[in-house]
């Protein structure tokens, strides 16, 4: 039988309170970073526009899945059109490349998987090991099934917070808006889940 000294050491040896010991890529960050460069390059040639260099913002993504003592969440934030989604794209890519699958869902889509008569997709995203989410903020604040009114969203972001597994969100709201819209329960949850990341670029990507 494991002495509770072993089963605390085991604990923290995956997570120190909501902070990720291990990096969720136990790579070299270099590595990584080329990885994260050519997906990003490989998401933007596909929509068309012209490249704008993002190193400073890949640096940061790169860092966060490849250092220890990260919170396992991180939410990437930045005004609209500035590139949020298509960095998301490439860590999404460059995740399941190096071995760290991930599942990811428009936040405005969430009630509709939600308010499916089986709900089966929901329960795929809530219980997933890793999960993205994209534009938070988007999505109707509570939805109706079969009478039952419910925030989707906001209960993944609890489940998520509760089992210390890896949440990723993008949203063009600060760390203010997400307090004014969702208030002081969820905006604490996420800032002691998260680290938040602001994008260097603010300039609407797609006006260029």
């Amino acid at each position: 039988m494991q002495t509770i000294s072993t089963q605390i050491g085991q604990a923290t040896a995956t997570f120190n309170g909501m902070n990720v010991k291990e990096p969720l890529l136990r790579l070299n960050t270099d590595i990584v970073t080329e990885t994260l460069t050519k997906c990003y390059m490989a998401n933007v040639a596909f929509t068309g526009k012209p490249y704008r260099d993002a190193a400073e913002d890949i640096n940061k993504v790169a860092r966060w899945l490849t250092s220890a003592g990260m919170r396992h969440g991180l939410v990437i934030s930045g005004s609209i059109g500035t590139g949020k989604t298509t960095l998301a794209r490439a860590m999404w890519m460059t995740m399941q490349y190096h071995g760290a699958p991930a599942k990811g869902v428009p936040a405005d889509s969430i009630g509709a998987i939600y308010k499916n008569s089986e709900q089966e997709e929901y329960f795929r995203l809530k219980n997933a090991s890793r999960l993205f989410v994209d534009d938070l903020g988007t999505e109707y604040a509570s939805v109706k099934n079969y009478g039952e009114e419910a925030s989707p969203v906001l209960d993944l972001i609890n489940s998520f917070h509760r089992s210390g597994r890896t949440l990723i969100i993008t949203t063009n709201l600060t760390e203010d808006g997400i307090l004014e819209k969702y208030g002081s329960r969820i905006a604490s949850r996420l800032s002691e889940m998260c680290n938040y990341m602001q994008l260097t670029n603010n300039q609407d990507y797609r006006k260029l």
